[in-house]
């Protein structure tokens, strides 16, 4: 699973930017790994210092 934040100003489908990153990721890292979902956020939850909250992330990650 993919967690996707664009930069502003950007617009493309969510079906589009999925093959996209397919191809790359198979690309880079080879066809073994599994990737299969993509999920565009807004932002990502982070803590005043920068950290990424991984406990507000957990809900997203087990709803797909």
């Amino acid at each position: 699973m993919g967690l996707v934040v664009l930069k502003s100003g950007m617009t493309v489908s969510e079906a589009d930017l999925q093959q996209q990153l397919i191809t790359r990721i198979r690309e880079t890292i080879g066809a073994i790994t599994c990737y299969k979902d993509t999920v565009i956020l807004a932002r990502l939850p982070k803590t005043r210092s920068g950290k990424t909250l991984r406990k507000n992330l957990a809900p997203l990650i087990v709803s797909f």
